[in-house]
């Protein structure tokens, strides 16, 4: 990193879609303007840094997973977007605003995101939250071997032609009742994972899904709190836990997720279905052997494909 090198700083907030939709995001953004893109979830998102859990997929020398403490020093001599963050990128404070959905500089009022142009500034801070296709970022991505032979051990766990269910609840509670008598019946004598950040709803599946033979590889944390982008709770555990459960729901034969009647489709589950229907994908971010290894044993077939996604109304 040279002083005068011209930089966009990513610190995504939200889930794993929203990390993944942000990073895409600047990534695309700093592709086409020269600026090394620099990912920082230490702070937020994951709440630790983002290539514990990810490489880029090929030689991108214009990005780096991590904000090193060196770095962190250049980036505090450069001009800066928003003004108000120069010399002090490790020392500001956020405010959402619920007019915008999103974040401004608590003391100045401005927003630190990228805009549909380039600026001027040698740093431009894009820090800020929000959905949309996180499948997008992973062309550019590959799990670590570790997060990818940690996943790979889990799944081949898993008996062959299992169905998945997907029901985020820990931070937007609702009625998940009716969509699990839905369930009941349509998986009865199946085996079916349960991908869930909640263990109130793990258990509830355990229940009401009793003739059906229920696993779940996750293992979400006794606790009321959500677990995504929740300092104190949002650790490597769940961070890798929610990879886990990405590839479960998108390896499945079938993917089943509430949506409907009040009900918004979580972004974590369109991710797993855009995932679901890109076996190319999916055997970049495991590896050649890992996605071998998991396609023999799930479908007794490397090259067998799985289903889309699949909403349920309840």
């Amino acid at each position: 990193m040279h002083v005068d090198d011209r930089f966009l700083l990513c610190r995504p907030h939200g889930g794993l879609n929203d990390i993944l939709s942000q990073v895409h995001k600047t990534l695309i953004h700093a592709l086409q303007y020269k600026r090394q893109l620099i990912i920082d979830t230490h702070a937020n998102g994951f709440h630790d840094d983002f290539c514990q859990y990810f490489e880029t997929a090929r030689s991108f020398p214009s990005i780096q997973l991590r904000l090193s403490s060196e770095d962190l020093n250049r980036l505090n001599q450069q001009s800066c977007f928003p003004s108000s963050l120069r010399a002090r990128v490790d020392n500001y404070t956020l405010k959402y605003v619920e007019s915008l959905s999103n974040y401004e500089v608590a003391t100045s009022g401005e927003r630190p995101q990228i805009g549909s142009t380039d600026r001027t500034e040698q740093l431009v801070i894009h820090d800020q939250c929000g959905g949309g296709r996180g499948c997008q970022a992973l062309p550019y991505l590959k799990f670590t071997a570790q997060v990818s032979d940690e996943i790979t051990t889990k799944i081949l766990s898993l008996p062959q032609g299992y169905e998945a269910i997907h029901v985020r609840y820990s931070d937007v509670p609702f009625n998940y009742s009716p969509f699990l008598q839905v369930l009941r019946e349509a998986l009865k004598g199946r085996s079916v994972v349960v991908c869930t950040d909640s263990f109130e709803v793990l258990k509830a599946c355990k229940e009401q899904l009793k003739d059906s033979a229920v696993y779940s590889l996750g293992n979400p944390p006794k606790t009321s709190q959500k677990i995504h982008d929740n300092p104190g709770v949002t650790n490597q555990t769940t961070n890798t836990n929610a990879l886990v459960d990405l590839l479960t729901l998108a390896l499945a034969k079938k993917i089943y997720f509430p949506s409907g009647q009040g009900v918004y489709p979580s972004g974590f589950s369109i991710l797993a279905a855009d995932l679901s229907n890109r076996n190319d994908l999916k055997r970049q971010l495991l590896g050649r052997k890992n996605w071998r290894s998991i396609q023999t044993r799930l479908h007794g077939d490397a090259l067998s494909s799985c289903a889309a996604g699949v909403s349920v109304s309840p």
